[in-house]
């Protein structure tokens, strides 16, 4: 038997999707170096205030507007990029049932549908993201699932503490804080979100460069191996 007719064409179009996905993570990888820098910049100037040091308004309006600009432009692209990504999944997935085995734990729907749902997406998107890497580099080969490797722990471990640090800082600032001491709280859990952010994009590039590799090698190994 040999691979499907579709099955090279689609990983063909997967690849595409996954230089977008990666140029995608890394423009988000970017802005939120930048955050966490004009996070440092904002602690900064609230310690000056902290201690008394007269800071000119316009110094002060020209912070405010860089951070606002800053976190409106990162959230467009972290939903762009939300978007990207799960389609990129959702395909990934669907290749999986057009090689070896064609048996997944998860189904192609699920994988994106697991993000949505409140506490399941606390863990079941690391099992997704899991899976999917396992049977991609067995070429989804029956009874046999290689081990996952501690990167996807990584990269799971950084988005879940990004999120706990995101939402700490905005706790602090929700009810419209004007204390030094709340705003200086509420920045150093912004940072910290942001370097968790930036941890996350780097580790799920090379995540997504993986799998995709993969995929593309199962291509090329299920079509000598089954010849016409």
């Amino acid at each position: 038997m040999t691979a499907p007719d579709d099955l090279p064409q689609n990983i063909a179009e997967q690849h595409g999707r996954a230089k977008i996905l990666t140029i995608a993570l890394g423009i988000c990888v970017g802005l939120y170096v930048l955050r966490l820098g004009s996070a440092f910049m904002q602690l900064d100037l609230l310690g000056k205030m902290a201690r008394g040091v007269d800071v000119p308004r316009d110094v002060v309006a020209a912070n405010d507007a860089r951070q606002g600009l800053l976190a409106a432009v990162g959230l467009v692209a972290l939903l762009s990029t939300a978007i990207v990504c799960l389609v990129w999944l959702h395909r990934a997935y669907a290749n999986l049932k057009l090689m070896g085995s064609k048996q997944t734990e998860i189904t192609p729907g699920w994988a994106v549908g697991y993000w949505f749902i409140p506490f399941v997406n606390l863990f079941r998107p690391y099992m997704t993201v899991k899976e999917l890497w396992q049977r991609s580099a067995t070429a989804n080969a029956a009874g046999v699932l290689t081990a996952a490797p501690a990167l996807i722990g990584v990269w799971w471990a950084a988005y879940l503490g990004a999120g706990f640090a995101g939402r700490a800082a905005a706790s602090m600032t929700s009810g419209g804080a004007t204390q030094l001491q709340d705003l200086s709280t509420s920045t150093v859990w912004s940072a910290a979100s942001n370097g968790m952010l930036v941890l996350a994009g780097l580790v799920f590039i090379q995540l997504v460069r993986q799998i995709d590799a993969a995929q593309q090698k199962a291509v090329v190994t299920t079509s000598s191996s089954n010849p016409p």
